[in-house]
């Protein structure tokens, strides 16, 4: 596993690129944001289950970093209080993109689909990622789709 920023910076460059998507223009810098986390999100979990704890402590290191940048964290970013759509994309959106919801929607099926086979792939192999999918499905008012993860 390499530096967090690559895995984070590939996958909104990928689909920045893909073109033909609903998500390409407008909201679809947040959406693709939204995707990248997520993304590092399964990273992490495949990283925990192949027991390569340096890559996990990066990946959980940059979504730390991320959180404390909220409004209200540690480490708070001006961008967040003044742009609060931005603040809640970096907590709904990569929540709603592993578990089906609105973002996931917007993404084209060819980037979106292998992504949620390695999701729940990572849920069924530890449980306690199925229990952050169910958790986040509810805290977004929606079943996951498929249900379980």
């Amino acid at each position: 596993m390499g530096d967090p920023r690559g895995e984070h910076g590939g996958p909104g460059s990928r689909h920045e690129r893909g073109g033909g998507s609903p998500a390409e223009f407008g909201a679809g810098l947040l959406i693709a944001e939204s995707y990248a986390m997520a993304v590092e999100i399964v990273a992490a979990v495949e990283c925990i289950l192949a027991e390569e704890g340096h890559a996990v402590w990066q990946l959980g290191a940059g979504l730390i970093e991320r959180a404390a940048r909220l409004p209200g964290g540690s480490d708070p970013a001006p961008e967040f209080t003044d742009l609060p759509t931005l603040a809640e994309v970096y907590v709904r959106g990569p929540l709603e993109v592993l578990t089906g919801g609105e973002a996931a929607r917007a993404l084209p099926e060819q980037i979106v689909g292998s992504l949620r086979v390695r999701w729940r792939s990572a849920c069924a192999a530890y449980p306690p990622a199925a229990a952050f999918g169910s958790a986040a499905a509810e805290l977004l008012g929606h079943s996951p789709q498929p249900p379980g993860c």
